[in-house]
């Protein structure tokens, strides 16, 4: 099941092998690879998540995509306990 199915979400949700949209957004982090035994330690595993071995996050953000693909507002916070407040999604919405 796709992230939208499990959580029932009326919104679409991008996932893009390799952080190649990511990339594209300037929101890759690079980890140093002295974590890379942190992240075996846990079991996770990048190379699986992430569809390469590059050893890189994307920051976690929100994007308000246009009809055209044009990304119209982003929020982005390198702190993933942070996010996008619903409040402020709504006026975005509101916007286009």
């Amino acid at each position: 099941m796709s992230t939208t199915e499990k959580r029932g979400l009326k919104l679409i949700v991008l996932s893009v092998t390799g952080n190649k949209y990511a990339r594209k957004l300037g929101i890759v982090w690079k980890m140093p690879e002295i974590l890379s035994p942190v992240f075996k330690t846990l079991g996770h595993d990048l190379v699986k998540s992430n569809g390469d071995d590059s050893f890189e996050l994307p920051m976690p953000v929100s994007l308000l995509v246009d009809g055209k693909g044009m990304v119209r507002k982003a929020f982005v916070d390198p702190d993933f306990t942070e996010g996008l407040e619903l409040e402020t999604a709504l006026e975005w919405i509101n916007t286009l």
